[in-house]
């Protein structure tokens, strides 16, 4: 029955997953060690980082959870709670390409990490994601869970920029897709009540304190049933689109060195968007009315003006459903009902707006009543998805961190 939940705590369920992982190789308990990957939410920032802009994230209670040992040798032995199935990789050997498989993520971190340090000791491990492929960049998540264990297993000392590289480059070089470093420098900077503000383009992270938002607000995380992975979907086809209006910008505006769109100066760009095609024109006026919104957004979350703060999420889940044209109608209509209900200050979706799920800010006292109101007015009208959709209610938490 589908019902509101909290996520389960993270030290209990990571408990068990040891004692679980343990079980299942015949490894002594005391040899387990474990990894917290959270996921991130993108209140604001929609589509801006692979093209150089500003944005903000925040991580949750909640996310992927990696028991494991060391291995005896250069391999690696991996269950997983979520799929079926046990994987077995050496370290020396060529690696497969792509196979649609669950590994396939643990793969492309074996092939970066390959490109830049030395690996002689694998692990034999479990990994559990709690609502993994929802977009909550559950991606990143266990990208950068898998990268922790090899850095500890090998005694590597890696720094968070260092992690966010090598996750992006499993990503981008390995798995193909075309995206910039909001997922994984959100998992790795995130603190409890505080918004990270990440400028992608000169690689700098400023973290913004607001102790009385876990007074007044909660997360509310509604996954729509409908799972994807963004590699299937248009996304890398929009980060074209984006490239291509940057190089027609450029061209006009006698900037020639300029790649992405954050090489465009704002004061520019209006006077040159009606040269764009029309497709391309919507294209880079969403991502400087977005990059203009993560401004706003901070000054709103500065001041703790939750609800201005919320109307910017509307704000942004509109432009990227008008300008950026992602977002089935399905999406929509989730977000038309998730924006109406009881308490909730603002809401977009998350992963991309090609399936997955929606996140909510909404007052605190009002927060289970927000949820069940989804649950009677849209899951009831959608029977289909009620057997795979689930609801949330999440706090901020933590960056990755082992236990």
């Amino acid at each position: 029955m589908l019902q509101p939940q909290e996520f389960p705590h993270i030290t209990s369920y990571g408990a068990t997953l040891a004692d679980t992982c343990a079980a299942a190789f015949a490894l002594p308990r005391n040899t387990i060690r474990l990894v917290f990957s959270p996921y991130r939410v993108c209140p604001l920032g929609a589509h801006l980082d692979h093209q150089g802009g500003h944005v903000l994230g925040f991580t949750i209670n909640a996310g992927t959870l990696l028991a494991y040992a060391p291995a005896p040798d250069a391999s690696i032995s991996l269950r997983s709670r979520n799929f079926p199935g046990i994987v077995h990789i050496s370290l020396d050997d060529p690696l497969p390409a792509s196979t649609n498989h669950w590994s396939d993520y643990l793969r492309c971190v074996v092939r970066a990490f390959r490109d830049s340090y030395p690996l002689s000791r694998g692990f034999i491990g479990m990994c559990s994601g709690m609502l993994p492929a929802c977009g909550l960049s559950s991606s990143a998540s266990v990208i950068l869970a898998y990268a922790f264990a090899l850095a500890d297993v090998n005694q590597l000392t890696l720094q968070p920029w260092d992690f966010v590289r090598l996750a992006h480059q499993a990503e981008n070089t390995y798995f193909g897709l075309r995206n910039g470093i909001l997922d994984q420098t959100t998992i790795l900077f995130g603190q409890e009540n505080n918004l990270v503000h990440i400028d992608t383009r000169n690689e700098q992270v400023e973290l913004i304190p607001q102790p009385r938002f876990a007074q007044h607000c909660r997360i509310l995380v509604v996954f729509s049933g409908l799972t994807r992975q963004l590699i299937s979907t248009d996304y890398n086809k929009r980060v074209a689109e984006c490239q291509r209006a940057a190089s027609l910008l450029a061209s006009h505006c006698g900037l020639p060195h300029a790649r992405v769109l954050s090489d465009i100066p704002l004061d520019v760009f209006p006077s040159h968007l009606d040269l764009l095609p029309p497709h391309l024109h919507r294209r880079a006026l969403h991502f400087f009315s977005e990059s203009q919104r993560v401004q706003q957004g901070i000054h709103a979350w500065r001041n703790a003006d939750f609800s201005a703060f919320g109307a910017l999420m509307n704000a942004s889940c509109r432009s990227s459903l008008e300008l950026y044209e992602v977002g089935s109608p399905l999406i929509r209509q989730l977000h038309q009902l998730l924006s109406s209900a009881p308490g909730v200050l603002g809401a977009r979706f998350n992963g991309g707006g090609f399936g997955g799920c929606l996140v909510a800010l909404v007052t605190r006292s009002l927060a289970l009543r927000a949820a069940q109101y989804v649950i009677d007015s849209f899951f009831a009208s959608h029977p289909s998805l009620r057997d795979h959709a689930s609801i949330y209610l999440a706090n901020s938490s933590h960056a990755l961190s082992s236990l």
